[in-house]
């Protein structure tokens, strides 16, 4: 089981287009943010010496103040650390790169503290009666987390 828990600031941009005739177009709205994030599915390592190893994290719940149209989708997240850092790289169902620097955890492993850069980008298509809308969004953000 892996459960990732952050709070942190972020920067994002979203804009919303539609090729329907009433519609009227919105201007693209950024702005920066506090963020609230939790992840939580299963995951495997393959540990290839003390200083590196190599995973994949399967999510099935994904909440968060920042992606609200795309929270509860299940995606997988592959993962490579050297020593301190580790990256993430989403894929089946979510666009996201993450550059973690983990802290000293626990000696059991139960807990490992991290600060984080990362960027999500994604898109949303949805046909209505007058024709197809379409959001997008990209975030930048900073955040300090755990992973449980």
């Amino acid at each position: 089981v892996v459960e990732f828990l952050e709070l942190g600031v972020g920067y994002f941009k979203t804009s919303r287009t539609s090729n329907t005739p009433y519609y009227v177009q919105e201007e693209p709205v950024s702005k920066a943010a506090f963020i609230f994030s939790y992840e939580g599915g299963l995951g495997g390592v393959y540990k290839i010496n003390d200083k590196i190893d190599a995973g994949l994290n399967y999510y099935f719940l994904s909440l968060s103040t920042f992606n609200p149209d795309n929270d509860k989708v299940h995606y997988a997240k592959f993962r490579f650390r050297y020593s301190h850092i580790m990256t993430e790289i989403s894929a089946l169902g979510k666009k996201a790169i993450d550059i973690k620097y983990l802290g000293k955890g626990v000696e059991d492993r139960s807990y490992t503290p991290y600060i984080s850069f990362s960027w999500i980008g994604w898109k949303t298509s949805y046909q209505s009666i007058d024709g197809l809308n379409t959001k997008q969004a990209n975030y930048l953000y900073l955040t300090v987390g755990g992973i449980f």
